[in-house]
């Protein structure tokens, strides 16, 4: 690996023309993409936490130094919107999809254009109605189903709820109203039972449930404040040929709503494995979505981590044959040796994963450029290397390596440890550097 400080060489290197092909597992280090100290909550990034988000700077970065003359982006799994959010402000189209119902709402919030003056009179509204009933609560019962009772103390449900249902009463239009939804979903997650600095779904200790007592009211104005100083800010920095982002709720394996070569960019931080075992998009969800009424399916809620890549619900039709990356068949191999099973949900893992690859081949332009930031994951003691093997399956498709950027995460909202194992007790520290992988249709 070698180590630089300025993207200069590297920029040099994508730039010639007839240039000789870069190692085809280079990697370089490059120091401006860690943000050591930055902020990253400007403009609308501040709206609402997200599990291992690609952070604003990554997203602004990647796309002034290597998507210049790309103007219609494609995040493939959106998440949070970082990648939508950096593309309206540079001016670029973009369109996102993402399999979880919040990640479409959040990424569809953060990049709508609304008018700042009503925005802060909703605010002025809501305040007024919500401190009406501080002191005249309607009741709610929490429901049984879905174990809400063991995620919430009563009072505290029935302030959320109070702030629902006067929500729901504004005389507004539908995207006016989510705007002010949003926050109380974070809100949801931060004053449930769930385990402070969690995502998944942990209960905190029961002795201290009873002093758990946090203010539900101040809490969500705190939040609508926050967020209408972004959406200011985002304002105040959007280019006039601004473009709207598309935000698709939907699988991406399947973008049949994208033509063939639509698109001449694709910028996206795909899950590091099966969501069950790494990040539990659908467990930090989970809450929020049923506050929000996001589905009536509560059974799709629980289940949205089996219908990400790997998941138990999203087998693939390709087989292991079909994989032709050397350094994923000797990861497995060395995996297989110590646990068979997980073997397999890695491998499952890589076939969907290898089908979402496919599908961007399908809809990328020629001569349109991917970038894949990924992380390596440790399974069964086994150091899994993304970045490779994201390398060798594009390439598998016809694609050239333009080369590997190596920054250092500063700010991944991802567990400080976790357990690769699986064996209780047994954990180690979660990744610290990610790679940026860069690819171009030729």
């Amino acid at each position: 690996m070698t180590y630089q400080t300025s993207l200069d060489d590297f920029d040099e290197d994508l730039n010639k023309a007839n240039s000789a092909k870069i190692e085809s597992d280079k990697r370089t280090v490059f120091r401006e993409f860690d943000f050591r100290g930055e902020s990253t909550d400007y403009a609308t990034h501040c709206f609402h936490q997200y599990p291992a988000i690609m952070i604003g700077p990554v997203a602004r970065l990647a796309l002034k130094k290597w998507f210049g003359e790309k103007n219609v982006i494609l995040d493939p799994f959106v998440g949070s919107g970082s990648v939508l959010v950096e593309a309206m402000l540079l001016g670029k189209q973009s369109f996102g999809s993402d399999l979880n119902p919040l990640a479409v709402m959040m990424s569809k919030v953060k990049t709508r254009v609304l008018d700042l003056d009503e925005l802060k009179q909703v605010e002025k509204s809501l305040a007024n109605s919500i401190n009406g009933r501080k002191n005249n609560e309607h009741t709610y019962e929490l429901p049984s189903e879905d174990n809400l009772k063991y995620w919430f103390k009563p009072d505290l449900y029935q302030s959320l709820m109070n702030i629902k249902d006067v929500i729901a009463r504004l005389d507004v239009q539908d995207e006016i109203r989510e705007f002010f939804l949003l926050p109380l979903s974070e809100l949801a997650r931060d004053v449930s039972l769930v385990r402070n600095g969690e995502f998944k779904l942990y209960r905190m200790k029961k002795e201290d449930i009873p002093s758990w007592n946090p203010d539900v009211y101040g809490g969500y104005a705190s939040k609508v404040r926050r967020n209408i100083e972004g959406f200011a800010h985002l304002l105040e920095n959007l280019p006039e040929n601004y473009h709207v982002p598309e935000v698709h709720f939907g699988d991406s394996r399947y973008l049949d709503w994208l033509e063939d070569g639509s698109v001449d960019g694709v910028l996206t931080s795909p899950p590091y494995g099966d969501s069950k075992t790494t990040v539990a998009y659908g467990q930090y969800s989970f809450l929020s979505s049923k506050i929000l009424g996001l589905s009536e399916d509560s059974f799709r809620l629980r289940q949205i981590d089996d219908e990400l890549l790997g998941g138990s619900r999203s087998r693939s039709a390709l087989t292991s044959n079909d994989l032709k990356s050397q350094t994923l068949k000797s990861a497995l191999d060395k995996i297989r040796e110590e646990n068979p099973k997980r073997t397999e949900e890695v491998l499952n893992f890589y076939l969907g994963y290898h089908e979402v690859l496919m599908e961007i081949d399908r809809v990328l332009a020629e001569g349109g450029r991917i970038c894949y930031v990924v992380g390596n994951r440790t399974v069964s003691g086994v150091n899994i290397e993304t970045d490779l093997i994201t390398k060798e399956l594009f390439e598998q498709l016809g694609m050239r390596h333009l080369g590997t950027a190596v920054r250092e995460i500063q700010n991944k909202r991802m567990p400080a440890k976790n357990s690769p194992t699986n064996k209780r007790g047994k954990v180690q520290s979660t990744m610290t550097q990610e790679f940026l992988v860069l690819m171009e249709k030729s």
